[in-house]
């Protein structure tokens, strides 16, 4: 699968990405916001950012081609 978007845009969604650890939804604090701050609207568990979501690690993992 290809994409078109810049290296600053990927890391961007990347680095902002949140996960409920209970139902694994989704969200990204740019692009779909949860409700409640940190809070999964499905279950209300407490998001988390995941683990490895930092700029260096990202370029070093997926931009290093």
């Amino acid at each position: 699968m290809n994409f078109n978007a810049d290296d600053n845009t990927g890391i961007e969604r990347i680095i902002n990405r949140l996960v409920c650890l209970n139902c694994y939804s989704i969200y990204n604090l740019i692009t779909q916001t949860p409700k409640e701050d940190l809070i999964c609207d499905k279950c209300s568990s407490t998001l988390e950012k995941r683990l490895g979501n930092d700029k260096k690690l990202i370029k070093k993992n997926f931009f290093s081609y």
